[in-house]
């Protein structure tokens, strides 16, 4: 399991903000190319009002962490999205977003499926991982807690990458407090 923190973070500026690249595969690829099959990042929205960068081919979850937009996809398509809602979209529309907060992105190409979650594990408990389709990989963000997984602390603003043969089964929350993760599974990875 490979643990990423703040300082293994690719930072980028665009229209309303910056962006947080998390997670890039393969690990040669080059986003700002359109050279990937999976990126996770974090972008932090500035401006009232900004574009979404058009990615043709792309399949797109976003989910907001904080504060709430207004995501206008045209011919009167108007997403209203609040804290833990998970939506799905062609990367290749046209979007205006309305609101500032910070959102949490999943970028799928080609043949890869994912998907992307919003959990809560209360103090002293855990969750434990399905068996999904084709799970290459795992990816665990932890948004607010400690998450603890074969034995390794993994805290705020760090990633997990957890890759299928680790047989890696469960998150526990051995705290008190709330633990809050986005938990990430791709698969099909060429």
């Amino acid at each position: 399991m490979e643990i990423l923190s703040e300082k293994d973070y690719q930072v980028s500026r665009w229209d309303g903000g910056y962006t947080r690249q998390l997670f890039l595969y393969p690990p040669s690829g080059d986003y700002q190319k359109r050279d990937f099959q999976v990126r996770i990042s974090s972008a932090v929205i500035e401006r009232e009002i900004s574009k979404f960068t058009k990615l043709p081919d792309v399949k797109r979850f976003l989910m907001m962490l904080r504060g709430k937009v207004k995501l206008d996809c045209g011919a009167g398509k108007i997403w209203e999205i609040s804290p833990c809602q998970v939506i799905t979209f062609d990367g290749a529309q046209e979007i205006t977003s309305y609101g500032t907060g910070t959102d949490m992105n999943l970028m799928l190409k080609g043949n890869v499926r994912g998907d992307m979650t919003y959990l809560e594990i209360e103090g002293g408990q855990e969750y434990r991982f399905e068996d999904l389709w084709a799970i290459e990989k795992r990816i665990v963000y932890v948004i607010c807690g400690e998450a603890w997984i074969s034995g390794q602390k993994i805290q705020k603003d760090e990633t997990a990458i957890i890759n299928k043969e680790e047989k890696v089964n469960a998150i526990v929350n051995l705290k008190e407090e709330t633990l809050k993760i986005c938990l990430f599974h791709v698969g099909c990875l060429i």
